[in-house]
């Protein structure tokens, strides 16, 4: 099983980091680069669209959530009758393991400041 790792930047650092590398550019690539973000994330959203139809087919649904202790996505995929979940990626253990990870990683940290 591999876990991934959990992502230390807050979304609003990301966002900043991205907005300077992209004042870094010159200009006629700079509007390139937001053509093909808006495109992908069209593109992601188009493809979940279609999942979703399908997955409706069956009787199932997709929720999409981020994990309030780890920060990660997570994708639950339910029974749209019942409501009740019947997978979840990544499951519980490993949340629960990458909760650990960190917490245990700041312990070491604080210990060797």
């Amino acid at each position: 099983m591999q876990i991934n790792p959990v992502q230390t930047k807050t979304d609003f650092d990301m966002v900043v980091a991205k907005v300077e590398r992209i004042e870094q550019l010159p200009r006629e690539l700079r509007s390139t680069e937001v053509k093909a973000q808006r495109a992908g994330r069209e593109s992601v959203t188009e493809r979940v669209r279609k999942l979703q139809e399908t997955l409706a087919t069956e009787g199932l649904s997709l929720k999409f959530r981020r994990d309030d202790t780890t920060k990660q996505m997570v994708v639950e995929l339910v029974d749209a009758e019942t409501g009740s979940q019947v997978l979840q990626i990544p499951n519980e253990v490993s949340l629960r393991l990458v909760a650990a990870y960190v917490k245990l990683q700041g312990q070491l940290v604080d210990e060797a400041a």
